[in-house]
Parts: C-alpha cells; sequence; structure tokens
C-alpha cells in the first residue's frame, strides 16, 4: 500500500532540514484505453458479481452524478469512483491504495475478458500541508527559483510564484533514444484542498498491452 509521497528531498543547508510530508488528502486511479461498451458497468452489474455490497450499490444508486448510457457510465460510492467512456475506463481510489480497491478493479477489467484493451495507467494524486508560509514557499523556490524569474522582469511592483511545473521523466535506451510507453509526468502545483498546501500528480502513461 502507498500511504504518502515525498515532495521534497533535496540537499540544503544543515539548519535546513529535508522536506518529507504525509498526504492530508490522497488518492489514485487506474486507467485504461480500449474499446468499452459503458452501459453495461451499472452498480447494479458489479453488485451481481459481487464486487460491491448493499451500501455501496445504494450509496451509487443515490449518487446525484449517476449516468448510464451507451456513450457514459459514471457514479460514486464512499470509497471509490467509476467513469467509463467508450474509449476509456477510469477507476478512481478516494483514498491510499488497498488490496479492496485492486481486487476491484481486477474484478471488473475481468468480468470484460473480450473488451479489446491496448493500455494501462496508473494515476496517483496528493494534497501536503506544510507547516508555514516559509515552507510552502521554499518548495516553489527550489523547483523553480525566484531569483532567476526576478532577474527577467525585475518590476518593483511584482510578484513571482510557482503556479503549475511538469517534469517528464522518459526511460531510454542506451543511445539516448526514447523507449516509447514508459514514462513518467510529475506535476506540483499550489492546493487547492489545504491551506499553506501542495499538489502532487505522478503520472504514469499508458503501458502498452499486448493482444493475445
Amino acid at each position: 500500500m502507498l500511504k504518502s509521497h515525498i515532495i521534497a528531498r533535496y540537499p540544503t543547508p544543515a539548519h535546513l532540514p529535508p522536506l518529507t510530508r504525509q498526504a492530508d488528502i490522497f488518492s489514485s486511479s487506474i486507467v485504461a484505453v480500449g474499446a468499452f461498451n459503458p452501459a453495461i458497468f451499472t452498480p447494479d452489474w458489479l453488485e451481481r458479481n459481487n464486487l460491491i455490497g448493499t451500501d455501496d450499490l445504494d450509496g451509487a444508486r443515490n449518487d446525484a452524478s449517476l449516468i448510464v448510457s451507451h456513450q457514459v457510465c459514471a457514479f460514486e460510492t464512499d470509497w471509490f469512483a467509476l467513469q467509463v467512456f467508450e474509449e476509456q475506463f477510469s477507476l478512481t481510489s478516494k483514498g491510499p491504495l488497498t488490496p479492496a480497491f485492486a481486487d476491484l478493479a481486477i474484478g471488473i477489467l475481468s468480468l470484460v475478458p473480450h473488451t479489446p484493451i491496448t493500455a494501462v495507467g496508473l494515476n496517483f494524486l496528493g494534497h501536503y500541508r506544510l507547516a508555514s508560509k516559509d515552507e510552502y514557499h521554499r518548495v516553489g523556490d527550489v523547483l523553480a527559483p525566484k531569483t532567476i524569474w526576478n532577474g527577467l522582469y525585475p518590476e518593483k511592483h511584482a510578484t513571482t510564484g510557482l503556479v503549475d511545473l511538469t517534469m517528464l521523466i522518459q526511460r531510454t535506451d542506451k543511445s539516448r533514444n526514447p523507449v516509447s510507453g514508459d514514462e513518467k509526468r510529475i506535476s506540483v502545483q499550489p492546493s487547492t484542498k489545504v491551506r499553506c498546501g501542495v499538489f502532487f500528480r505522478l503520472q504514469r502513461s499508458p503501458c502498452r498491452c499486448l493482444q493475445q
């Protein structure tokens, strides 16, 4: 189970220890690309196949966002959200990864063995609360130093700060040529959920599936 992410760990002066924080709000999702029939992925279908209980079924039926059609199926329970389009399946947890969430994902996809799935990806999202405004700004100062931008735009009445940073990490071969379908995108933004917080997203690109 993945309980937390380290949002910053880097060399600092002796009086500034590395930042290590556990997420206040954490979620993860499994995304599959293929050719789906959204209309079958209903709460009742999951309950009939013993993947969710009656409490989850009642919660999903009463969910205001419940949509079931030939183009999309979407609903939420207390611990997960499901969204299926004709070309994409997405299952999102409302908390850390658990064996129950993994069993649900495996169970759902096992029920549609003839559905062509071409790729599967994983996303991890967390909101991390920092101890102070100084610590909050310290994250941005390390990832995107303000001195560079202050030098480029030395206006007297202006502020500079990190709004959105995305790094691409891609595996390469010995000649430094990118290996297709194996990359990670790490994004950092100010949190909209917690005060003096940082939002962190790790997105693993869909891994291509071999067709039998």
